[in-house]
């Protein structure tokens, strides 16, 4: 990742997660290893579960797998 020249170090998290479960107006994406095993908070998640609301994709593309960075 880019230095900015304020903070430092850019640092960053990136997650692999899959798609768990729909909810009522939203999906669910559970992190996963690199094997693809589902990973839980204490044993090693960085995020556990991550909830997106299904208006942010268009009806039916919907992914089955996303990747997620946090920066800071």
């Amino acid at each position: 990742m880019a230095k900015s020249t304020t903070q430092g170090a850019i640092k960053a998290v990136n997650v692999n997660m899959i798609l768990d479960r729909e909810t009522k107006g939203a999906l669910r994406y559970q992190e996963v290893n690199e094997q693809g095993a589902a990973l839980e908070i204490g044993a090693g998640a960085k995020i556990g579960t991550l909830y997106v609301r299904k208006d942010a994709y268009p009806q039916g593309t919907a992914p089955k797998a996303v990747s997620v960075t946090i920066a800071w």
